[in-house]
């Protein structure tokens, strides 16, 4: 889950933030429970900060024929058919969130009816890309009443896209005229961009974009002071009717694990372009899954 929140403090100072909770089902060894990777993030818009934090063990999960629960050390989500939550707070107690969250449209299938692939790997993909979200987040311990909305989506999938080494970049594009871009190019380890997925959700209705339609320009580089892995600083995505230009909110936004070095990319974005013959704005989350490292290195343990 990802998604961007408002609020005024009780000074009157209005607040902005983005947050993401995310959760990797690590596959089981033979005879034991899945182990579960949860991420906790919160970009503070006002401030210019990010921070994150991430918890693995055994999670605690159920679930029933159309709904499931899990929570990872208190990190929590859980919920039914486009009604979610999302509970998380930071061991020092400098971010927390407690919030709901209810699809105002249908699901979005992504890849080929619902099917990821690049090569031989196949991902079932699908989205709510647009959530009414409610709740409170605490700010350095001071809650404050929050609305927003949310960027929900499910993926599942065997084993790694692409060679060792390959890597990816994906945007969850959400336009203010309420159309979405879910985005993904997969790179080879040298970079080049070896595969395109695409799908165009307007008003609820999804249409998958063309392979030939749809293209990435990267621009600029930001090292990365933890990991001193170079990422680009910014994105240009061509699309059929225009192009947008993606810009980090926070450059900074790195998820990365200083003992381990395991690393990868994930935060908010501006977005702005020409798409219809018209000036467009929104905002994106920005993912970038680096390429030219080996995968042992990548997602945090």
């Amino acid at each position: 889950m990802t998604g961007f929140i408002d609020g005024t403090d009780p000074l009157g100072k209005k607040r902005s933030y983005a947050y993401q909770v995310v959760v990797f089902q690590i596959a089981p060894v033979a005879g034991l429970p899945p182990v579960y990777d949860a991420h906790f993030a919160i970009s503070d818009l006002n401030r210019g900060t990010f921070s994150f934090e991430k918890r693995t063990l055994p999670g605690l999960f159920t679930s029933t024929q159309n709904r499931f629960d899990l929570d990872v050390l208190g990190f929590k989500m859980g919920g039914s058919m486009g009604g979610y939550y999302a509970k998380a707070a930071r061991a020092d107690l400098q971010y927390a969130i407690d919030l709901t969250s209810q699809a105002t449209q249908g699901p979005t299938l992504n890849g080929a009816n619902g099917v990821e692939t690049y090569g031989t790997w196949k991902s079932p993909y699908y989205s709510y890309n647009v959530n009414r979200t409610t709740g409170t987040l605490w700010d350095h311990g001071v809650p404050i009443k929050v609305t927003g909305t949310t960027w929900y989506d499910h993926e599942w999938a065997t084993g790694a896209p692409g060679q060792a080494d390959s890597g990816w970049t994906w945007f969850g594009v959400s336009m203010d005229d309420n159309t979405q871009y879910n985005l993904s190019f997969f790179m080879k380890g040298n970079g080049t961009i070896d595969k395109v997925i695409g799908v165009k959700t307007a008003n609820g209705t999804f249409t998958p974009i063309p392979e030939n339609q749809l293209s990435l320009e990267r621009m600029g580089s930001w090292k990365s002071p933890h990991t001193g892995y170079t990422y680009p600083a910014s994105w240009k995505v061509n699309l059929p009717e225009g192009s947008i230009n993606i810009v980090p909110m926070i450059q900074d936004a790195e998820l990365y694990a200083p003992v381990t070095q395991k690393f990868y990319y994930e935060g908010p974005a501006k977005v702005t372009g020409t798409l219809g013959g018209r000036a467009v704005t929104g905002k994106a989350f920005a993912e970038m899954n680096p390429w030219g490292v080996d995968w042992g290195l990548r997602i945090l343990p």
